[in-house]
């Protein structure tokens, strides 16, 4: 809604996800693999599925959550797990700069058609069975409260954020909690309180991102921390495993944005005013 341009939202989208995960994957195959990985350094680093974890995993394309050798005395013997969902969100901002192409963000009864029909889409597809793809399935599973949140940014003057509709959608969501409204209606509660949440004038919870965003370098190394932490000390419960592995993970996400994210979201946007500075005063022919 506020790119000036098709290429300027991909570059923003671009920026925002890959450099972060190309220097995360990176750190993770190149130095935390060599460390653990029960083959010496020069078979591991030669070993196909080392390169393989590489590519496959910073182009998003059939992620690979395994390195050789790594992990294989833990009880859960991957390396990398939530990475999954970035093909998934990528697929979603292609749903977005499609909406956007044809003109329909600033067409709110346009949205409200676009709305209904994939609502509709989304309702028949299980039912199609071998007509459509698993990964397709799981996009569309996925893909819910992206568009709950991208409905209430389009209609954000008619969404009030308050506190009783939260308890009232929690309400909701657990009383049809055995029914087919089940997933619809937790990625509506879900959607709408992160909104409250993320909008309540608290000043502890305003402290945190003041000195930086962190969201997304948390999400890409707490799980090869959290695997980190297993190979090290053993096995242990979720809760020890996480209070372990949470300094490192805050730690590598702050390197992350301070040195990684923000530069590259720095740099795209300069680029984009570069160039738009570039077509307003280039001579006309």
């Amino acid at each position: 809604d506020r790119q000036g341009s098709a290429l300027s939202f991909v570059m923003a989208r671009a920026a925002r996800l890959l450099p972060g995960l190309a220097v995360s994957i990176l750190i993770v195959a190149l130095i935390m693999g060599p460390l653990v990985s029960r083959l010496d350094a020069g078979t591991y680093l030669s070993h196909p599925d080392t390169a393989q974890f590489i590519v496959q995993n910073i182009l998003l394309f059939k992620p690979q959550y395994t390195l050789p050798g790594v992990f294989t005395t833990n009880p859960y013997p991957t390396v990398e797990g939530s990475i999954w969902t970035l093909a998934h969100e990528v697929a979603c901002y292609a749903l977005i700069l499609f909406v956007g192409l044809v003109g329909a963000l600033s067409r709110r009864r346009v949205m409200a058609v676009l709305l209904a029909l994939y609502l509709i889409a989304w309702g028949i597809a299980p039912y199609l069975g071998d007509l459509i793809h698993p990964r397709l399935l799981q996009t569309r599973l996925l893909s819910l409260p992206f568009v709950f949140g991208a409905s209430c940014w389009i209609w954000r003057d008619y969404i009030p954020l308050r506190w009783p509709f939260v308890l009232g959608l929690i309400v909701l969501t657990w009383a049809v909690q055995a029914t087919v409204f089940a997933f619809p209606m937790l990625a509506l509660s879900v959607t709408y309180t992160s909104l409250w949440a993320g909008y309540c004038k608290l000043g502890p919870l305003l402290m945190f991102n003041r000195v930086g965003d962190y969201s997304y370098g948390i999400y890409i190394y707490a799980m090869p921390l959290q695997g980190l932490v297993v190979w090290v000390w053993g096995d242990m419960t979720p809760a020890l495993n996480i209070a372990l592995a949470l300094p490192l993970t805050l730690l590598c996400a702050v390197f992350s944005w301070h040195w990684i994210e923000r530069p590259a979201l720095t740099f795209a946007r300069e680029g984009q005013r570069g160039s738009l500075i570039t077509r307003r005063i280039a001579p006309r022919r």
